[in-house]
């Protein structure tokens, strides 16, 4: 499975870790540049060793050092003092909070070809150098170790870099709650924009002054300038509606007069084919522009109106209405709900819309069918599919695609028992869109003409 990584969250993360990864690369290599380190005497460092056993000879310190092999007293030294180690691997001329030290060097560094050096806190310890001393009359080999006192680091910082480990878990400890706090903080306003800009999407208008309150201030600029951009729709959609308002209120004064004409014609001159005609056109152009008004009144409704509803709840009443009607109208009936727990679902949008919408659609199946109607519905993908069939006459395919535009009307046999206008599809069509689904037709595998009706589940 493709993971994507197109999250502000997921990128400020793999950003840290990838900064991370760099600080373990520095954890690594910097340490090898520590002194604390085993690290191989130079020639130059091995010739100033051997001056200072040519001179702890001549000083007779390592002969001090075998008749008085007691601890030292504690004196800081910035220059090399001599240790001993016999071969029995006693350590002679330590001080007691050096033993420790000196035994893990010996331990670690023990070839006399190859002297090393290493520094333990304030301690720089030497060696080994194989020398020669006569004890109790005889030969005796030693190895011998220099310890020189050193500026010491902070004891934190030795600390540290003793354990690298510590270094890591602190700094997962410290840039972790804060890497958390700056991925909320940015996150959260860009989601709430999402919600918002879903919100609009769905047709729900509203501002959200939130937005313009809280997260970072170039979030809260976006969040003014999209709460701006809402207003300008709502404005835009009241200019429209007063429009059609005033276009039809200004239009039905003269089909009034026009009708009260003809009223008044009949009177003088009886009835004629002439004026029949011209009192049916003057009723259907009335008829005409009370239900663009509806779709007008429709999509207004549909917006200021919104909340989420449950599947069952668009489904119950009309699905009854709908059983009882077809029942009077002597035709079968079936429901087929695929959905498991419809109460579950939830849709955004105007229930009352939707109620009608699919009801109309249930009606117009019942107006052409022969004596079958089926209503499924189906889930797929996080959105409901409901399907209207029947099987009446149908449609041509070349029709399908058209049936949904206003005024348009089927030159057929379906059409011509039926008297309409051709706008209640396209009522159904707009609300749909309005809802952010679709809706098309299809041939019905009954043989007359299926309506899909497809609606997104509400995600909040």
């Amino acid at each position: 499975m493709r993971v994507t990584v197109n999250f502000l969250s997921a990128k400020i993360f793999i950003l840290f870790w990838c900064v991370f990864g760099l600080l373990l690369l520095t954890v690594y290599f910097v340490p090898q540049l520590d002194t604390r380190l085993y690290m191989d005497l130079t020639s130059q460092d091995i010739n100033k060793y051997q001056q200072d056993i040519i001179t702890a000879v001549r000083t007779q310190q390592f002969s001090r050092l075998l008749e008085m092999p007691e601890n030292p007293i504690e004196e800081k030294l910035d220059f090399p003092r001599p240790v001993l180690m016999d071969s029995e691997r006693n350590i002679i001329g330590a001080r007691d909070n050096e033993i420790n030290y000196i035994r893990d060097f010996m331990y670690h560094s023990n070839d006399v070809l190859h002297p090393q050096s290493k520094a333990f806190r304030s301690l720089l310890i030497a060696g080994p150098f194989s020398i020669h001393l006569t004890n109790q009359d005889q030969q005796v080999e030693y190895f011998a170790y220099f310890v020189t006192h050193v500026d010491p680091q902070k004891i934190i910082v030795n600390y540290i870099f003793d354990h690298p480990w510590f270094l890591i878990m602190l700094l997962m400890l410290v840039s972790t709650p804060i890497l958390v706090w700056l991925s909320y903080s940015l996150t959260q306003p860009i989601k709430r924009l999402q919600r918002a800009a879903n919100a609009v999407a769905l047709g729900d208008f509203r501002v959200n002054k939130e937005l313009e309150d809280t997260g970072v201030v170039e979030l809260r600029q976006v969040g003014a300038s999209f709460n701006q951009m809402i207003q300008s729709l709502v404005d835009v959609i009241d200019t429209r509606q007063y429009m059609m308002s005033v276009v039809s209120h200004e239009l039905r004064t003269p089909l009034t007069r026009l009708q009260l004409a003809a009223g008044l014609i009949r009177r003088k001159m009886g009835d004629s084919k002439e004026l029949e005609r011209i009192e049916m056109e003057t009723s259907r152009l009335n008829q005409m522009m009370n239900d663009l008004l509806l779709i007008s009144a429709a999509k207004m409704e549909s917006s200021l109106y919104r909340k989420c509803v449950s599947l069952s709840q668009i489904c119950e009443n009309v699905l009854d209405d709908a059983v009882f009607e077809a029942k009077e109208l002597k035709i079968e009936m079936r429901i087929k709900q695929e959905i498991k727990s419809p109460e579950k679902y939830f849709l955004y949008g105007n229930l009352e819309s939707l109620s009608s919408t699919l009801e109309n659609l249930i009606r117009n199946a019942l107006k052409y069918t022969k004596s079958i109607v089926e209503v499924s519905f189906v889930l797929r993908g996080g959105q409901v599919f409901i399907m209207i069939d029947d099987n009446g006459e149908g449609l041509s395919e070349s029709e399908y695609k058209h049936i949904f535009k206003p005024f348009y009307r089927v030159d057929e046999e379906r059409t011509q028992v039926k008297k309409g206008l051709g706008l209640g599809l396209t009522i159904v069509y707009s609300t749909v869109k309005s809802h952010q689904g679709e809706v098309w037709a299809e041939k019905s595998y009954l043989g007359g003409l299926r309506i899909v009706m497809k609606l997104p589940f509400w995600r909040d």
